[in-house]
């Protein structure tokens, strides 16, 4: 598998799928930005709980993330 090419023009939203809110808005999905999108998750669907340590398969689940070019 070959690594992503460093595309700085690029942004990526992630949005919930049960509010379809966009959370987040960013280059690269890192550690802090998906305890974000796992908050806003635990907020918006408390019926469905992800649990105390959701894989993120789990979450990637219940987000839609979408290429955006940068304005």
């Amino acid at each position: 598998m070959q690594p992503m090419p460093d595309t700085p023009n690029r942004l990526f939203e992630v949005s919930c799928k049960s509010c379809l809110r966009t959370p987040i808005t960013v280059a690269r999905l890192c550690d802090p930005d998906i305890a974000l999108v796992t908050d806003h998750l635990r907020a918006c669907s408390a019926y469905e709980p992800l649990g105390e340590e959701p894989m993120l398969g789990a979450i990637m689940a219940r987000v839609q993330v979408t290429r955006v070019a940068r304005g």
